[in-house]
């Protein structure tokens, strides 16, 4: 939070003043989805705190500036750290989020009145679907399951005792919006409570996918572990409040460059069709390979697991074929999305940031083990990095990977290991200003990873891609591009049919999410989605 100043024209928060804000986004009130239609829709909108009254917009549009800055990350882990927790909140951070989502809805609404006219044209909230219809104006016509789309992309994670609500919740909007648009809901879509949420659930996915002219819906399927509707095919999204990794279609800076991996479908309908009882969905797409490494879990990482990373990057060749760019920095770039909140390709971190995550991580798990087991138990650390590879991938970029020689000298320095004539202990505050100084560097790339990380993993594919997808990805998993997809997806093979999968996860494909896959006449091949 440094830069805030000279980045923002702001002065740094204060942690008297980032613990505030933190206090006031962990409550729940911000994560139920009928406040979003109460604030939407009113005319002024007061929130009751502590002893006095908090205009909305000023809470939302504070909400907007700590996410797209990045800085929602950076205030919940400081305050973390002033609370004697080290790791980061996830739930205040997504509470955050939530809280700028209800008021990108509202000025949405307000259309012409709001007061965000000259700030909108900058942020893409809806994934460049028809950015005509950013600014709703009387007349600009659109489909309801365009409109349910946009809707359903803002409202993902708000929860409601009845799971049906997370549809009906939002009937106000959804009406509102089309009268302005001069487009009839369908009666299909209207409330009815006589029917169980996973029917309604399938309802609304037909009406999107046969209506909106993209796949974007199948980008919101959470993985298999953080689903919660049962009966449902695994190509509709259950849209539970269960919290899972922000989208990769969500709302960003209209400088990241938006995702595109399949293309643009050349008709409503091309290439889709659904199977006769209407739970099959049949697809078009491309291959990238079969999952055969898989990266440790967002809960493995936070624990400094990184043998996953490391068995990946000795797998690899010393340049990452798909971009031309070296393989660790391809690596980096995928755990990030490529994004660094205001550009993407990202321009901010630098693989010596990366580099020094990774040390970061490593005396973490260096400190846990010494005082598990002593000295012995950090060599046998040590020396299990060292059979997976890590000397190789150190000796194939000497300036931005750490072998076991340069860890084990560090290990001396800090108390971990025995000294040696040539390498003594160091004193406390030698220890401290050579962690800060290492720890300053490491923030550069976690603050960006923390956008990401979270209930994800990466993989090497077959055929020599880097992904990054749900933490339900598997060694065995295939990762496809699909025709009018704008993220590739990860597929699960399903019966011994040939080419029928269950969908797993949207997936980042580095080097494959601008169209690489399918442009020069590509041949499709057919999959269906059960």
């Amino acid at each position: 939070m440094g830069d805030m100043k000279s980045n923002y024209g702001i002065e740094l928060f204060t942690l008297e003043e980032a613990d505030g804000l933190v206090t006031l986004f962990e409550s729940s009130w911000f994560s139920r989805i009928w406040v979003i239609q109460e604030v939407a829709l009113a005319k002024e909108v007061g929130v009751f705190y502590r002893d006095g009254i908090l205009p909305y917009d000023k809470i939302g549009a504070t909400a907007v500036f700590l996410h797209l800055t990045g800085l929602s990350i950076a205030v919940v882990t400081e305050v973390g750290i002033a609370r004697d927790d080290d790791a980061v909140d996830t739930g205040d951070v997504v509470l955050i989020h939530q809280a700028e989502r209800i008021q990108l809805l509202r000025e949405w609404c307000r259309g012409e009145r709001g007061d965000w006219l000259d700030v909108l044209p900058l942020i893409d909230f809806s994934a460049g679907i028809e950015d005509d219809q950013l600014i709703n104006r009387p007349g600009k016509g659109g489909s309801a399951g365009l409109i349910l789309l946009k809707l359903l992309l803002w409202t993902i994670g708000f929860g409601a005792t009845d799971q049906r609500d997370v549809i009906y919740g939002l009937w106000g909007i959804l009406q509102h919006m089309a009268n302005a648009q001069g487009v009839d809901m369908p009666k299909h879509l209207r409330p009815n409570y006589d029917i169980p949420a996973a029917e309604l659930l399938e309802t609304v996915a037909k009406e999107i996918l046969e209506t909106s002219g993209t796949l974007m819906l199948l980008t919101l399927v959470k993985g298999p572990s953080r689903r919660q509707t049962q009966g449902l095919p695994s190509w509709v999204p259950d849209f539970s409040p269960i919290l899972d990794s922000h989208p990769l279609c969500g709302s960003k800076f209209k400088s990241v460059t938006k995702v595109n991996a399949g293309g643009h479908m050349t008709g409503m309908l091309d290439h889709l069709s659904l199977g006769a009882e209407g739970a099959t969905l049949d697809l078009k797409g491309v291959s990238l390979g079969t999952v055969e490494l898989v990266g440790g879990s967002s809960t493995e990482m936070k624990d400094a697991k990184v043998e996953g990373w490391i068995n990946i990057l000795s797998r690899m060749s010393q340049v990452y074929p798909p971009t031309a760019q070296p393989s660790l920095e391809a690596f980096w770039r995928t755990l990030i999305h490529d994004d660094d909140f205001s550009s993407r390709p990202a321009k901010l971190p630098q693989s010596e940031n990366f580099r020094d995550l990774i040390l970061m991580l490593m005396v973490k798990r260096f400190l846990r083990v010494f005082e598990a087991g002593g000295n012995d138990a950090v060599t046998e650390l040590i020396q299990s990095w060292k059979d997976l590879g890590l000397d190789n991938v150190a000796e194939r970029y000497p300036n931005h990977i750490y072998g076991t020689g340069f860890l084990q000298s560090c290990c001396r320095k800090i108390g971990l290991l025995p000294e040696t004539e040539t390498e003594h202990l160091l004193s406390p505050e030698e220890i401290e200003a050579w962690k800060q100084s290492r720890h300053a560097s490491a923030a550069v790339f976690e603050l960006l990873l923390g956008g990401t990380v979270f209930w994800r993993r990466i993989a090497f594919t077959s055929g020599g891609h880097l992904a990054h997808g749900s933490e339900s990805l598997s060694t065995g998993d295939e990762v496809w591009v699909v025709s009018g997809c704008p993220s590739p997806l990860v597929l699960r093979k399903t019966g011994s049919e040939k080419g029928r999968y269950c969908l797993i996860s949207e997936a980042y494909v580095h080097g494959a999410m601008n169209g690489e896959m399918v442009a020069n006449g590509v041949e499709w091949q057919d999959i269906a989605l059960v």
